[in-house]
């Protein structure tokens, strides 16, 4: 909290965190916690009103958020930990590389092959025989990528309806190979995501 005062001085005149939240902030008040899908959605009137859906995917939590533009009717699903910026965490450490650098191999890569991306046993398994077969790291962490958000539309999205644009937010918003994997596989174009 420090930090965040520290950074924008006067500027906030009021904060909240989520339960998950708490943890970092532990002199938080109970009553100003409110939850991940009522921060979403109000983050997403503020900030990005034209926005259709969202997809959230934090380090340790997913979700899918749609049909929300009637303040009467929403629909949320939850994903699991394998569709999370923690997942690829992982990955990278299995790899040797520090997560910073996901972009910057991503943007290397040549080709997208096929990975398993349902949880972190399979993707291991996938990474090491890819690994063995010769696959360059880029093309391997930008497959992974691919895995990952092909699992999260089959998983969670299942057939809700995807309204562009889709606000992508939580950590794995900084992973280009993310970012890519969504435009091409929900059929969006670049400016029909947003980043928050």
């Amino acid at each position: 909290l420090g930090q965040v005062e520290t950074s924008c001085g006067d500027r906030i005149l009021y904060a909240a965190v989520n339960p998950g939240a708490v943890c970092l902030y532990p002199g938080i008040q109970k009553e100003v916690q409110i939850n991940r899908i009522s921060s979403l959605l109000e983050g997403q009137r503020m900030l990005y009103p034209d926005a259709g859906s969202i997809v959230e995917m934090g380090a340790q939590n997913s979700c899918f958020l749609t049909s929300f533009r009637n303040r009467h009717r929403r629909i949320c699903r939850m994903g699991c930990a394998a569709g999370t910026g923690a997942f690829f965490e992982d990955q990278m450490y299995r790899l040797g590389l520090p997560l910073s650098a996901y972009s910057e191999y991503v943007r290397r890569a040549k080709s997208v092959p096929r990975l398993a991306g349902r949880c972190s046993v399979f993707a291991k398994t996938d990474l090491i025989h890819r690994q063995q077969e010769g696959v360059p790291v880029e093309d391997i962490l930008l497959g992974l990528s691919y895995a990952v958000i092909r699992n999260f539309k089959s998983a969670v999205v299942r057939k809700l309806p995807v309204q562009p644009p889709v606000l992508v937010t939580g950590g794995v918003v900084y992973n280009e190979g993310v970012r890519l994997a969504i435009c091409d596989i929900f059929g969006l174009k670049e400016e029909e995501l947003l980043c928050g």
